[in-house]
């Protein structure tokens, strides 16, 4: 395992999310958005559940698609979006520029500061501080969109 991950049952020990309860994180299923929502926003678990419902338009046991996500944080002032030059990369491939996604991988060292609410394909989880919060250690599935969190 990477020292750049932490599995979500795990998150409690990482700096800074110690008022979370993690327990009712098994109460839903297709609730990625939720504890990645609870953790980038240092908020229990039951009040993510109420954000992701009020402004993802999430039901109960049912994901989110990336565009309730998008139209969700548009009037959060505490979320800032990530602007698609930021979470993309750039390399030389036989002399041509190539652009692409940057992955979850890249994405952890670059924005190595801060918490950072992130969507994969059909899947959301947090960045904190350069460590990924997830279920699992996938470091090269490609970034679709991504927010940082405003600290107070």
């Amino acid at each position: 395992m990477s020292n750049q991950f932490i599995h979500i049952k795990e998150a409690l020990i990482a700096k800074g999310l110690s008022e979370l309860s993690i327990a009712p994180f098994k109460y839903q299923s297709s609730d990625c958005s939720v504890k990645a929502l609870a953790i980038v926003k240092n908020i229990p678990y039951q009040d993510a559940l109420g954000y992701a419902s009020d402004n993802f338009k999430r039901r109960f046991n049912k994901g989110v698609t990336l565009t309730n996500i998008t139209k969700g944080f548009l009037n959060d002032n505490s979320i800032i979006t990530l602007n698609g030059r930021e979470i993309k990369t750039f390399y030389n491939n036989q002399g041509k520029m190539v652009e692409r996604s940057m992955t979850v991988g890249t994405f952890a060292k670059t924005y190595n500061k801060g918490k950072y609410f992130v969507v994969v394909r059909r899947h959301a989880l947090a960045v904190v501080d350069g460590v990924i919060i997830d279920y699992s250690e996938g470091l090269r599935r490609p970034i679709q969109k991504a927010w940082r969190a405003i600290e107070d």
